[in-house]
């Protein structure tokens, strides 16, 4: 409704993303934006990783956890079975060449 006409995301949110939200009325139907996303690189894949460890290492059994595990098992099984979340993200960042996001590794 704001006349944007592009929005544009990295990291996939199972739980709470709103960037497939379709809102019918007449703005919308009028002014939505086109949605694109999520990013199926390197980029989308440490977003997500770095959405997914937030929630994983604070409340496990938690809605947003459970979400990842239903709509992306083969993504949550890999981080899972890697080992700690920071050892995950440590292993993606320098496998995609981002190395400004070690800084954010313990």
């Amino acid at each position: 409704m704001a006349t944007v006409g592009r929005v544009e995301y990295a990291g996939a949110d199972p739980y709470g993303g709103a960037a497939h939200l379709q809102l019918e009325n007449a703005h919308t139907n009028r002014l939505m934006p086109k949605i694109v996303g999520p990013d199926i690189g390197p980029l989308g894949t440490v977003g997500a990783l770095i959405h997914y460890a937030f929630y994983r290492e604070r409340n496990p059994d938690g809605a947003v956890v459970d979400a990842y595990r239903r709509d992306m098992p083969d993504f949550v099984r890999e981080v899972d079975e890697t080992g700690t979340t920071g050892e995950v993200l440590r292993l993606k960042a320098e496998q995609c060449e981002f190395s400004h996001l070690l800084a954010l590794v313990p």
